[in-house]
């Protein structure tokens, strides 16, 4: 016995039959306009990295902010993670251009994201580090200075292909991170390494922290890359009619987990 209304009504709710909530989403779009054949680079990234979530966003016009954080009252005494990234990428950056990463630490103080003081000297000296560090990995496999951008417009099929190339280096299309890799860095570095092979079978790297290693992915050319774009394009162009059931990280950890020696039932319960 309670004298809790909530309660009460909670109670008289679970009496009822139960029903399914119905689905989100439980036909598909017409066809998409001819526009959409006009596929940027970028774009196809996006789409193979969170293909529900392109679709919500592009076709349904749905775009969930993300929640915002508080403006900090007081000096910060650590450097953010996301500062931490962006600043060692462009440190980074410049060290694979020969740039010393220590005569960067007038600007970074001036972004205001580091800590004042000793500490924040601290901080930049041990980015510097890491940078000099992962550069020299870096340099070990692609030494040349980078090259200008390319412009990649293609007629695959009733597709035209088309976006900007850049981050060469000698004839390597070379990605890094200076943190743990994503499952969208290996998307990422695929799709544009397929559209740089439509032109030219050039080499790709990927370099990124596996823990506390530096972990190196080589891409050899590609001979038929025309034909897997072709593949994927035709999985974009249905993708745009309603979400897919691709789940590229449950994907990647599923094919890990087979490559450590897993059995599938087993890889498949550490994807899901």
């Amino acid at each position: 016995f309670s004298y809790s209304a909530d309660n009460c009504a909670a109670g008289i709710i679970s009496e009822k039959d139960r029903f399914e909530a119905p689905a989100f989403f439980d036909r598909p779009l017409s066809e998409p306009e001819q526009k959409w054949r006009d596929v940027e680079i970028g774009s196809l990234v996006e789409f193979f990295s969170h293909s529900a979530k392109f679709f919500v966003r592009h076709r349904l016009g749905i775009d969930l902010p993300r929640d915002r954080e508080e403006v900090e009252d007081r000096e910060p005494f650590a450097l953010h993670s996301l500062d931490r990234y962006s600043i060692e990428q462009q440190l980074l950056d410049d060290a694979l251009d020969g740039v010393d990463p220590g005569s960067a630490l007038g600007w970074v103080r001036a972004s205001g994201v580091l800590p004042s003081g000793g500490t924040g000297g601290v901080i930049f000296d041990e980015l510097c580090g890491n940078v000099t560090e992962f550069a020299d990995t870096n340099r070990q496999q692609v030494a040349e200075q980078a090259q200008p951008a390319s412009v990649i417009s293609a007629e695959i099929g009733d597709f035209t292909l088309s976006g900007r190339i850049d981050r060469v280096r000698g004839d390597t299309l070379l990605h890094y991170r200076l943190t743990r890799l994503k499952t969208k860095d290996f998307v990422r570095i695929w799709i544009e390494h397929l559209a740089r092979n439509l032109t030219e079978q050039k080499p790709a790297l990927l370099f990124g922290k596996e823990g506390e290693e530096i972990a190196g992915y080589k891409f050899p050319p590609v001979k038929n890359a025309r034909e897997v774009l072709s593949d994927l394009l035709a999985i974009y162009w249905g993708g745009l009619r309603g979400p897919l059931r691709l789940f590229p990280r449950s994907s990647w950890t599923f094919v890990d987990r087979i490559a450590a020696g897993k059995d599938r039932g087993r890889a498949r319960y550490l994807a899901e």
